[in-house]
């Protein structure tokens, strides 16, 4: 089997979630409630049985999807802080 890498696969997001509410005396918004947190994310590419098969990119006459549209996000960890 052909190896297949990426640049890749494993990546931590840190993120900052609010939510807004207008106000009602002023034209505007206030923040309402707010998450700060870290995810890992995984993506992965399926072979053979367990997904969709790959198409084989070295056959000229082949299918050439790009290999993104193949992945699998995982949310791996995900800590609230």
């Amino acid at each position: 089997m052909p190896r297949l890498a990426t640049q890749s696969n494993v990546f931590r997001v840190h993120l900052i979630a609010q939510s807004l509410r207008s106000k009602r005396s002023d034209s505007g918004f206030e923040v309402s409630g707010e998450l700060r947190g870290l995810a890992l994310l995984r993506r992965e590419i399926p072979f053979g049985n367990r997904g969709e098969d790959l198409p084989d990119y070295l056959s000229a006459g082949s299918e050439k999807r790009h290999l993104g549209t193949f992945a699998r996000w995982q949310i791996g960890v995900f800590n609230a802080f």
